[in-house]
């Protein structure tokens, strides 16, 4: 479990950026996760996201699962500051025939960043191939391509950054000064999958195209999640927060949840 402190940035790191995906005029986003919102503060959370290559539609945006760290959800939007990290398939974010990837991202203020923006790399571990970087593919982690492979994902804030890691290796830190130093705490944690549609009745998978309630018990799972470093300690408890129709989820409990869906029309991998 990764409850330490961090060491500082390496100055060989590389700072990686990828521009916002040209969207349509309208954007149809749908959801399915939960949340844990606090009185007192934390310095991030951990927690297993499912890896699938997700069915998107042509003319769709992506399907991702993801951790959200934000300073408070409860501030109007324009306050709100968010660091995020998880695995999205998207050509535009992956490159055509690299998806799903690793993806991480910022808001400041409000706005998005774009994906992997900001990101100082860790060199130690993105010097390797085999390890994980911002943007690469995970294709090659997934061991059950019918229904995914869970990973492990943290977001962390250690030693003025903001750091974000997959299964035991740290990717890289997004510094304080991003937000003026002030986004250092948080009060809000999400573990969601979204998907990023051109159409209200999408046939996008979310998830790997499981509801979260299907009775195989295989629909892809938000697990595990943990706060860190939270203060005062409560006890870790995550709520249903926004399900979007027709996908859905199934609660198991204070850390773990499935969901997911195959979209309108009810078809898993297609349309």
């Amino acid at each position: 479990m990764l409850k330490r402190l961090l060491v500082a940035v390496s100055a060989a790191a590389l700072v990686l950026g990828f521009a916002v995906p040209a969207k349509a005029a309208t954007v149809y986003y749908s959801y399915s996760g939960t949340k844990m919102q606090l009185a007192g503060t934390a310095q991030g959370m951990q927690a297993n996201l499912h890896v699938k290559l997700a069915y998107v539609a042509p003319a769709d945006y992506h399907s991702l699962s993801e951790l959200a760290v934000i300073n408070d959800n409860t501030l109007p939007q324009a306050q709100r500051n968010i660091v995020e990290v998880g695995t999205i398939t998207s050509n535009s974010v992956c490159g055509a025939g690299n998806s799903p990837c690793l993806f991480t991202g910022i808001w400041v203020n409000g706005v998005f960043q774009g994906y992997n923006t900001g990101l100082v790399a860790y060199a130690p571990t993105c010097s390797v191939p085999a390890n994980y970087c911002a943007g690469d593919t995970l294709a090659p982690h997934i061991t059950n391509a019918l229904n995914g492979t869970p990973m492990q994902f943290i977001i962390q804030h250690s030693g003025g950054n903001w750091w974000v890691g997959a299964n035991g290796m740290w990717i890289g830190a997004f510094p304080d000064s991003l937000w003026g130093g002030a986004f250092t705490a948080a009060k809000t944690f999400r573990p969601f999958q979204e998907v990023a549609a051109s159409t209200v009745n999408t046939c996008s998978d979310m998830g790997n195209g499981l509801l979260g309630t299907d009775p195989s018990g295989l629909a892809a799972r938000l697990g595990s999640a943990i706060l860190i470093g939270d203060v005062p300690a409560v006890a870790d408890n995550f709520v249903a927060n926004t399900v979007t129709a027709p996908y859905d989820l199934n609660v198991i409990s204070t850390q773990t949840s499935r969901a997911g869906g195959p979209g309108s029309g009810g078809v898993r991998d297609g349309c």
